[in-house]
């Protein structure tokens, strides 16, 4: 758990400059507790600095994880899943982010199926969504039957 001297990550620090393209932020030389652009941010750079120890990165995902394994044991509680496979650019976080992840969703599952849910990263990475909807387009009727009202 993040001590409470850390900054939030988050919340304010960060800009998305005219290229588009968000920055990092980083405490300024006097350590006064403003921030300032440092380099291009990437979702593998989060992850990566959050390894690495840096603290703000390490919050971020402490934070994101949390967040989604809050929503994990609620989809779970409503949809009685089994398994449930996180896809994107942070579905390779490894552990920044899949351990406040398992910690929030076994701290929020009640009931005993939804203790049993098993999260995995998506083997297809940041492809996995755009892979399942071309299966599901390809797949036609097959998998949606046409109704006979």
């Amino acid at each position: 758990m993040p001590s409470a001297s850390m900054p939030s990550a988050g919340v304010s620090g960060a800009s998305v400059p005219a290229e588009g393209a968000p920055r990092a932020v980083v405490r300024d030389a006097a350590g006064s507790g403003a921030y300032r652009e440092d380099r291009p941010v990437t979702a593998r750079q989060l992850a990566a600095d959050a390894r690495a120890g840096d603290p703000i990165a390490t919050l971020a995902m402490h934070r994101a994880g949390r967040a989604l394994g809050i929503a994990m044991a609620s989809a779970t509680h409503l949809c009685d899943l089994d398994v449930i496979t996180l896809g994107g650019g942070l579905s390779q976080a490894g552990e920044p982010l899949f351990g406040p992840l398992e910690e929030a969703l076994r701290e929020h599952a009640r009931m005993g199926f939804a203790r049993r849910v098993k999260v995995l990263p998506a083997a297809l990475g940041q492809e996995a969504g755009l892979v399942g909807a071309a299966a599901l387009h390809l797949a036609g009727d097959t998998y949606w039957p046409a109704r006979n009202d």
